[in-house]
């Protein structure tokens, strides 16, 4: 029989040395034969999806789940230490195994397109440190352990988007993306301090909780950089904002209601905040004439409704639906590099296609304002780039202050002498 706190262990070691190999292989310089690597990435994730598959099963008719054990400590600082501390719910290992299942069919993927590329060894060291992170995330029992894999899948991500990096706007689109991140992790390690001295149950632990998950969720104010992390191969945009990463704050709140669910007024700001995403990504989303970025906002739009769902507190219902759409987007984004082939060798669809290319104009005038908003993106981009320049001149302008007013003291000094 399996031991499930073992099993537990072995996953998370497995992970880590599928990361810990694969990085010291491109960090050395060892270039493995383009046979070993491909065997090697299908390996380790079919490997993966079959020990998550186990621990669901054993939880399942075990009954384990609640369980919560600690397989060490480490960094013991006046008085605090970080606790490896896992705990089994259902939310966590239900998205552990859907998670894996998903790598998986995207590495198997992923083989013809990375066949003779000098990048294949990046794909999948990222791949796999996203499936690190994830596992993380699917297991902790607290949130330290929890940040850990939270800035693992939003280091994987940003690596992701500038995956073709001798492209300026490839690593541009990165840069913005990790600005959006850095934002939500700030809230992330702020709930982790706050429960540290205040306990999980705080009105203010669950403000900063919810405000870390929005970003990495590309919920409103943080959507822009959504759009723009489509830039990377399409079996990456499939993992991170198709299937797995785009509903890494859903599932954090899934697997700690205990933290938010009395606080009444954060649930109406949820819902609120995910309306409004709701109407955001759907108006823009219609817009858009390229496939990925339309599914980009698609999966905006879906993450906006689960967010709703879990301000209702239909937990169950947001649990059923973030499975059904991890899968259905990863379809989507799997096809989209296919999707026109498709509509040629389908008469029907692709009439369908011309007949919504072919229509008359928009006569009504606030049609075609409103039309003008959404190509532009309701100008949420431009309005927060226009701010953050301000901000950023502002502290400039005290910078040079400071340093004309150390500069004139200094001299008057040198006088003295």
């Amino acid at each position: 029989m399996f031991d499930v706190q073992n099993l537990v262990a072995f996953i998370v070691l497995s992970h880590f040395l599928t990361v810990l190999i694969a990085g010291s292989c491109i960090f050395f310089g060892v270039k493995l034969g383009e046979r070993a690597v491909l065997r090697w990435a299908m390996t380790t994730a079919s490997s993966h999806v079959l020990l998550k598959a186990i621990l669901f099963a054993l939880c399942w008719q075990g009954g384990h789940w609640g369980q919560v054990f600690d397989l060490g400590s480490w960094l013991h600082i006046h008085g605090y230490s970080l606790d490896f501390r896992f705990a089994l719910d259902i939310p966590g290992t239900s998205f552990l195994l859907l998670s894996s299942f998903i790598l998986l069919v995207i590495t198997r993927f992923s083989l013809p397109s990375f066949v003779k590329d000098p990048g294949r060894d990046r794909f999948f060291f990222v791949l796999s440190l996203l499936g690190f992170g994830v596992t993380l995330i699917s297991l902790s029992g607290n949130l330290d352990v929890h940040c850990i894999g939270w800035e693992l899948t939003g280091l994987a991500s940003v690596f992701l988007i500038s995956f073709f990096r001798h492209n300026p706007r490839a690593v541009e689109n990165s840069f913005r993306a990790l600005i959006y991140y850095r934002m939500g992790d700030v809230g992330m390690l702020a709930a982790t301090a706050v429960s540290h001295h205040h306990g999980s149950a705080h009105w203010l632990g669950a403000s900063l909780l919810v405000f870390g998950t929005l970003a990495k969720s590309a919920q409103l104010p943080f959507s822009p950089w959504l759009p723009r992390a489509v830039e990377g191969p399409t079996a990456s945009s499939a993992a991170f904002y198709g299937g797995v990463a785009i509903h890494l704050g859903v599932i954090t709140l899934l697997r700690r209601p205990e933290i938010w669910m009395d606080v009444s007024a954060l649930r109406i700001a949820m819902g609120i905040l995910g309306l409004a995403t709701l109407l955001f990504a759907v108006s823009v989303g219609r817009s858009r004439p390229d496939a990925k970025t339309h599914l980009a906002y698609a999966s905006m739009a879906g993450v906006s409704l689960l967010y709703i769902e879990l301000s209702l507190g239909w937990l169950n219902i947001a649990l059923v639906h973030l499975c059904l759409h991890a899968f259905f987007r990863t379809w989507q984004f799997l096809r989209a590099s296919s999707l026109l082939q498709d509509f040629q060798e389908n008469p029907v669809a692709y009439d369908w296609l011309k007949n919504r290319t072919e229509r008359e104009p928009i006569r009504s005038a606030w049609r075609r304002k409103f039309l003008i908003w959404s190509v532009h993106g309701f100008f949420v981009d431009a309005i927060q780039i226009r701010l953050t320049s301000r901000i950023l001149n502002f502290f400039l302008t005290i910078v040079r202050w400071e340093e004309s007013i150390s500069s004139e003291l200094s001299f008057r000094m040198r006088g003295k002498r």
